[in-house]
């Protein structure tokens, strides 16, 4: 057995016992089933409790559950030839799915040889130093107290007796009652008796006082003697009973996949003369189709019909607008720009970055401008949302004050200046963190929205060399993929990626997912690949926990969602940089091994990863034993796990 109780010595024999993952769940009438299982071969004295069969020495087979009484039956019949249970299937005893490794709790225990003590004629040799026995005709023997970890643990009290001859002791006083088993009749020379203590643990930790028995004497004398308790414990509480162990913690409840999908917009400009979001909507709206979003950002232009028709042809394909707005806008604004936007219009945005316009008192200003314009909307279309508006450092955020009152959404704008979208940051750190990382613009921008959830209506990367901060265009691909799935780790219900279509017209050259003739970029295709792929839509529904665990070095990443047909989508990567924006130089990444453990075999796992030629690229996962293997790249991956 593996002795726990530090209160009592042990004697124990080595050897490995089954494992957990060999043990079939049963039931005893009230829960789990426990198992006692050998040390050495099997067959040396097996005993399955809940259902597996039962091989004794003796030769005794059992196929059906085992109730507790059986147990001791069992015991009783589990010896060698000398009569007493052979130390090779005496090791170890199991709740079944039950991966704690203390489970048996064991006092005493010392098969111990003392000077041969004449109970009959009341030899007056003083026994060795540990001996249980009195002078006197009668001796008694103890199973020793002992504290039970959890309630409802089954106590047994062990004796064996070996008197040297027969008809040499006998138990009693109190006799052990029903429900006692012997292994040999009583009087036999050799005598092991096994029975339940008459306190059973209501409470863990509670202790179970020791068992005393007398002894009366015979003919012979008492050559060795073993008198231990054994505590053999329910499964643990907060586990159940399954082939193998199983943390608690590792189950995840996954997001709806569509939902992630609705987290997802894109900036346009369709008040931007000279570019193509002013000559050629027709495309621009194709290319919105094709992307798979389904919310744009775009600005207020009054006087601009075309963009009334646009906007309607937007809201026929189920997009919608967020419109940022400018101070000085006020309800009679609002009023009219709204038979133009129409049903296309969802949220009225705070001023853009107004921090940076050059006028001195732009805080006050931009704040004014805020707690005008939330009632100014509300006023004219209550179910319009309301975003704050966006500024461009700490201290411009901390100088507008708290805004939460007179916004639906605090606003912020997330861009990387060229590292990869989960760095811990690259610049000094304060109280709200480190500057640069996610973490930390968050904690920025929440000074002005203290009590609301923030949006994300601009990020992402430029793609054009020698552009401040750019990046390589599959680089570009990769991280603003990986942007999306950072923001919704970090509770970021709506982004909006800065831009569809690039311009030549303003600062933010290369920003696009598009060149300026709406040519794709890898980055287009890589994200619509990705709303592609989980796109699922419907009514909200509640999706399954899954029960399994990812096993990864630090900086892999993971989201789990789920489909309305049950299927769960795994995007797993590694968060890692592959190019230095200081020297525009390239960084190798290395992949990193990833097991994924499921308590229950899916039928089937297929990974798929968007190529930098824009192809998809499709592998099986091979599984075992509840068990898969895979590498984490800079790539999202996105595995269908089909329960």
């Amino acid at each position: 057995m593996q002795p726990t109780a530090p209160q009592s010595t042990t004697s124990t024999t080595g050897g490995s016992s089954v494992t957990i993952a060999q043990i079939a769940s049963g039931n005893n009438g009230g829960g789990a089933g426990y198992a006692i299982v050998t040390a050495a071969a099997p067959n040396a004295g097996d005993v399955m409790f809940g259902g597996l069969t039962v091989s004794l020495s003796g030769g005794v087979s059992r196929t059906t559950s085992l109730s507790k009484w059986n147990v001791l039956d069992a015991l009783a019949q589990s010896q060698d030839t000398n009569g007493y249970l052979a130390a090779s299937s005496y090791v170890d005893v199991v709740p079944v799915g039950d991966s704690n490794t203390q489970n048996v709790l064991e006092t005493g225990g010392n098969w111990a040889s003392g000077v041969i003590y004449d109970i009959a004629n009341a030899d007056t040799t003083a026994p060795i130093a540990g001996d249980q026995w009195a002078h006197g005709s009668d001796g008694t023997v103890t199973c020793p107290a002992v504290t039970a970890a959890r309630a409802g643990s089954l106590v047994i009290c062990e004796i064996y007796l070996d008197a040297g001859t027969a008809n040499a002791s006998v138990l009693q006083s109190p006799s052990p009652g029903a429900g006692w088993k012997f292994d040999r009749a009583a009087g036999a020379q050799y005598e092991e008796v096994f029975g339940f203590h008459d306190t059973t643990p209501t409470t863990a930790g509670q202790t179970v006082p020791a068992m005393q028995f007398n002894l009366k004497n015979g003919n012979g004398f008492l050559a060795n003697w073993l008198a231990e308790t054994l505590v053999i414990q329910p499964p643990n509480p907060t586990q159940v009973a399954t082939p193998m162990p199983w943390p608690s913690s590792a189950v995840e409840t996954p997001g709806m996949a569509d939902a992630f999908v609705d987290s997802v917009g894109v900036n346009i400009h369709l008040g931007f003369a000279g570019t193509l979001y002013s000559s050629n909507f027709p495309q621009v709206l194709s290319l919105l189709q094709g992307l798979g979003v389904r919310h744009v950002r775009d600005g207020i232009v009054l006087g601009q019909s075309t963009i009334c028709s646009a906007y309607q042809q937007l809201a026929g394909d189920g997009i919608h607008v967020d419109d940022v707005t400018s101070p000085g806008m006020n309800q009679q604004t609002i009023q009219e720009w709204g038979p133009c936007a129409g049903a296309a219009l969802e949220a009225v945005e705070g001023p853009n970055e107004y921090d940076l316009s050059g006028d001195p008192n732009w805080a006050s200003v931009d704040a004014t401008a805020q707690r005008n314009l939330y009632p100014a909307v509300k006023s004219a279309a209550p179910s319009l949302t309301v975003y704050g508006p966006a500024v461009t450092s700490s201290a411009a955020y901390a100088a507008l004050g708290d805004l939460s009152s007179v916004e639906d959404f605090g606003n912020m704008h997330d861009y990387m200046a060229g590292h990869n979208p989960g760095n811990s940051g690259w610049g000094s750190s304060d109280q709200f963190g480190t500057y640069g990382s996610l973490a930390w613009n968050i904690a920025v921008a929440k000074q002005a929205s203290v009590s609301r959830t923030l949006v994300a209506t601009e990020a992402g990367y430029s793609d054009t060399t020698g552009v401040t901060d750019y990046v390589p265009p599959a680089t570009k691909g990769r991280y603003e993929m990986r942007q999306l799935l950072e923001h919704w780790m970090a509770g970021v219900p709506r982004t909006y990626l800065y831009q569809l279509v690039d311009t030549t017209n303003d600062a933010y050259i290369g920003y696009g997912l598009t060149d300026a003739s709406g040519n794709p970029k890898p980055a287009y295709v890589a994200i619509q690949h990705l709303l592609a792929h989980l796109k699922d839509p419907g009514p909200a529904f509640t999706t399954t926990p899954l029960q399994y665990a990812v096993g990864a070095p630090t900086g892999v990443q993971h989201v789990l969602l789920q489909k309305r047909s049950g299927t769960y989508e795994l995007l797993i990567w590694f968060e890692a940089s592959e190019w230095n924006p200081i020297t525009s130089t390239a960084v190798s990444v290395s992949p990193q091994p990833v097991t994924l453990t499921f308590l229950k075999s899916p039928s089937s796992l297929v990974a798929t990863t968007v190529a930098e030629d824009g192809t998809l690229q499709q592998s099986a996962l091979a599984v075992s034993g509840g068990k898969a293997t895979l590498s984490a790249t800079n790539d999202v991956q996105i595995i269908d796990v089909t329960p």
